[in-house]
């Protein structure tokens, strides 16, 4: 089986979901085949490697104030190639990769985590989840499966 983790960032970028994705990848990768697509704003970090035995593919991005992960490339390659795999396990309501993947979801079962707090960080983010929730609607209903990390989580999303 080929699985699919997309998320906007990875390690050795540190963070909540970061760390959560790599967990999931490094314990599937020994079973099954693993791939993550994530984004590189910064450009420095190799466009491909492997780390312990996951595949990481970075796309360039932007990402004004560390927030949204805007990438074309991505997009584009998720057209191209999301289809190949089985699994598409998607991260993070509040980044643009999650959403990528919804638009171009094909036959490949789709899994949305959405690590989703209810508002942003900020004022402008907080003022930006209003048209965003148009959005993020797409993803929750072209997901297959929804995995919240928490019961406190699930009542944000349900409502």
């Amino acid at each position: 089986m080929k699985i699919l983790q997309v998320c906007p960032r990875y390690y050795p970028d540190v963070g909540g979901v970061e760390e959560h994705v790599r967990n999931i990848s490094e314990r599937l990768v020994k079973k099954y085949d693993v791939t993550v697509f994530t984004t590189d704003p910064s450009g420095k970090l190799p466009k491909q490697e492997v780390i312990n035995g996951v595949e990481i593919r970075r796309f360039k991005s932007w990402a004004p104030n560390e927030a949204y992960y805007f990438s074309r490339e991505l997009k584009e390659y998720l057209i191209k190639d999301s289809d190949s795999f089985d699994i598409v396990h998607t991260h993070n309501y509040h980044a643009f990769p999650a959403l990528y993947v919804a638009q171009v979801k094909g036959r490949s079962k789709l899994i949305f985590a959405p690590h989703y707090h209810g508002k942003g960080h900020g004022f402008l983010r907080n003022l930006l989840h209003v048209p965003y929730k148009f959005l993020g609607k797409i993803i929750l209903t072209r997901a297959d499966k929804i995995v919240c990390v928490s019961n406190y989580e699930k009542n944000l999303i349900a409502n």
